[in-house]
């Protein structure tokens, strides 16, 4: 049933951590994390734990991430399910 998925997707996204919402961007632009990390003049490593939900990227890292990923803080905060952020 076609309205169950997108229920499902729905709630995730609506739950989804800061990371998680990073990791789907990234993957929807087709890029490995060594390659994000390039872009954003950091070390995969950075790219995995903001990723994992390890660490939480700076807030001008955050800027950064957010434009290479053509998005916006405050998208990315929604993604994360913090309605604060606005």
């Amino acid at each position: 049933n076609n309205t169950l998925n997108v229920r499902e997707l729905f709630k995730e996204v609506m739950t989804m951590s800061l990371g998680r919402a990073i990791l789907r961007r990234r993957k929807e632009k087709g890029w490995t994390q060594a390659e994000f990390g390039e872009k954003l003049g950091v070390h995969q490593s950075h790219v995995q734990r903001w990723e994992s939900d390890r660490v939480r990227p700076r807030d001008s890292s955050l800027v950064r991430v957010a434009e290479a990923l053509e998005t916006t803080v405050e998208e990315l905060h929604r993604r994360d399910g913090d309605s604060e952020a606005l």
